[in-house]
């Protein structure tokens, strides 16, 4: 029998006692019943808990259960209600906190694209490091990384960091081609046929271009502007996600900007396609809320992209009401990431203003 901890297996056959394996399986319910074999079956022991991965078969039409060897247990959002329709679609793969305590539940935690399947392999290390404009590194120093290759035959181990600069052609720099501005790069490690190790950056999420024999596992995620300078961070490792601290000498910087003085009053959608990767799953934002001019009662609303229709009043968990008119809010939030890459807003009159900055992202391999 296998146990899974808070982050994957925790020990068992082909298990990792830091637990960074991630439990994958794919959908063979029906709509809004949702089932699903494991690559381990997990313990039901009261109050424990554990993240799987599924890849689901159907789009949820309403409250919705899963069932991975436990019985068919309650999805809920972010919020512990049950799901709505439209939360889930199918062909997607999700992923999901367990807590048995009481009747158990899974919280539905956001959505990872289709071709990032590998992330139910091992990862131990691999930190991506700001090293300057057109260069990071990947690992820590003195410390040994440890991951599985995409195709999961494979591990790919390295001891320090690794340098990998843009302005390279070829291995230890760009796979193909030239450095586009404005461009997210997806970071890999790679082990060629005598088991050298180096980094490559890519602008394919799903495959680097590299020479014939070449093993290879996605570990991160970076992107340049319009200078093809590439933005300054700080990554947090734990497993298979990484989260990017965005680093800015200026206060409010126009770079990290998501909206600048938004006044409208309907939902209107947002894109954070220049701030978050196409494998992104969450967004950590700044918003600046000014209530200038309105009544005291005034709120704006975030909502992520896929929640259901909106109607007033605009309650919800993403949003602040002013107590007073003629003030200034600051606030932080973390909000899902779907596919698309949106979120939407709006404020409750057009003389508030509603400025929102990026300051991380999560990247989920």
């Amino acid at each position: 029998m296998f146990r899974i901890g808070a982050y994957g297996f925790s020990g068992g056959n082909g298990g990792s006692a830091n637990g960074n394996i991630l439990p994958f399986g794919n959908d063979t319910g029906v709509v809004n019943a949702y089932v699903a074999t494991l690559n381990a079956t997990p313990e039901n022991t009261d109050g424990f808990t554990f993240e799987v991965r599924i890849k689901t078969g159907n789009d949820n039409t309403g409250a919705s259960t899963l069932d991975i060897g436990l019985g068919a247990i309650a999805i809920l959002d972010s919020d512990l209600d049950p799901i709505v329709a439209g939360m889930m679609e199918g062909d997607s793969i999700y992923l999901f906190t367990y807590n048995s305590t009481g009747a158990g539940s899974y919280q539905l935690l956001g959505l990872a694209k289709a071709e990032v399947i590998s992330t139910c392999g091992y990862v131990r290390g691999g930190r991506n490091n700001y090293v300057s404009a057109s260069a990071i590194t990947i690992g820590t120093t003195s410390e040994k990384s440890c991951v599985q290759s995409s195709d999961q035959l494979d591990m790919i181990e390295w001891t320090g960091t690794l340098p990998i600069d843009i302005t390279v052609a070829g291995i230890g720099g760009l796979d193909t081609g030239a450095e586009a501005p404005s461009t997210w790069y997806a970071v890999y490690c790679v082990k060629d046929t005598a088991g050298l190790v180096s980094g490559v950056f890519s602008a394919s999420f799903s495959a680097p271009t590299l020479p014939v024999g070449y093993k290879y596992r996605r570990i991160g995620s970076v992107r340049n502007n319009s200078s093809s300078s590439f933005l300054n961070f700080i990554c947090e490792e734990k497993g298979v996600q990484r989260r990017y601290w965005y680093i800015s000498e200026t206060f409010l910087n126009s770079q990290l900007t998501i909206l600048s003085n938004g006044s409208a009053t309907t939902i209107t959608v947002i894109s954070l396609t220049s701030l978050v990767p196409p494998t992104a799953g969450e967004i950590n934002l700044l918003t600046h809320w000014s209530n200038f001019g309105g009544a005291s009662a005034d709120s704006f609303v975030l909502y992520p992209s896929g929640s259901p229709a909106l109607v007033p009043p605009y309650s919800g968990r993403f949003g602040l009401v002013t107590p007073t008119s003629a003030t200034r809010a600051i606030s932080i939030m973390v909000m899902p990431v779907k596919s698309d890459r949106t979120i939407r807003y709006l404020v409750t009159n057009a003389n508030d203003k509603l400025t929102i900055f990026a300051q991380a992202y999560l990247d989920i391999l």
